[in-house]
């Protein structure tokens, strides 16, 4: 019943969106979205400077931290450039500065890579030649930013970091998991049990996340799960599509 949790925060998406009956209620609602996006970024720019040696985890841990701050940052940096509206270009300004510079905090590098792709396609629907601009300012940002990030950036390319030996070693206990669990998987709780009963050694880490979502929803909920899971994210790019082509 606990996890049902996460079950009904889709649910709320969809009622929401439904919800929304005219252009005033949709402006109310982003609105609202952004005033959201300043508070938890604030609120996260604080735990930070209170503990400068952790990485931004103030909601449950840095990875979740780091995928709310790059959709809030992205959906907002979509309305300054795209808003004809100076204030909600205003209110999107901030919200996406300090929900960019959380994000950066986190130093979450599967997080810091979505707002990457999502600069390139909102400079490519805006103005292709603002691509160009991209390679400069990652190239500056990478030489202004604390060795600490830099160590994260480097990370990308290192099979042998410890990071990235965690996440082959999770996967390959997780693709074990889910071949004797293929239909609906071992169910959205307990995965750190059920874990222990298939590692290769004792001293490999239990996992509560399988740290790639696709892999994870395998484990979790099966080929049920999975497919359901793909056909919504299916949707979803279809309906954006449409929403871009018109």
């Amino acid at each position: 019943v606990l996890y049902l949790r996460r079950f009904l925060l889709l649910v709320m998406v969809y009622l929401v969106g439904f919800g929304v009956g005219d252009a005033r209620w949709l402006r109310r609602l982003i609105w609202a979205f952004l005033a959201g996006a300043v508070v938890y970024s604030t609120w996260g720019l604080v735990f930070f400077a209170q503990h400068p040696d952790i990485r931004v985890r103030h909601i449950q841990n840095s990875v979740t931290t780091g995928g709310i701050t790059m959709l809030m940052s992205g959906f907002a940096l979509a309305l300054v450039l795209r808003s004809r509206d100076k204030n909600l270009r205003l209110g999107a300004g901030m919200a996406a500065l300090l929900s960019a510079t959380c994000l950066f905090f986190t130093s979450t590098r599967g997080a810091w890579l979505g707002f990457l792709v999502a600069l390139v396609v909102l400079s490519a629907a805006v103005n292709w030649r603002l691509l160009l601009l991209l390679p400069v300012l990652i190239v500056v940002g990478y030489f202004a930013v604390p060795q600490t990030q830099k160590v994260r950036v480097r990370g990308f390319f290192d099979p042998n970091w410890e990071s990235n030996r965690n996440r082959l070693t999770w996967w390959r206990t997780g693709v074990e998991i889910f071949k004797h669990h293929p239909i609906v998987g071992i169910g959205d709780v307990g995965t750190e049990r059920e874990y222990v009963k298939y590692r290769r050694s004792p001293d490999e880490r239990p996992a509560g996340h399988m740290h790639n979502n696709f892999l994870h929803i395998a484990v979790t909920l099966g080929l049920v799960g999975l497919a359901g899971f793909t056909f919504m994210l299916g949707i979803i790019f279809v309906f954006l599509w449409r929403v871009y082509r018109s």
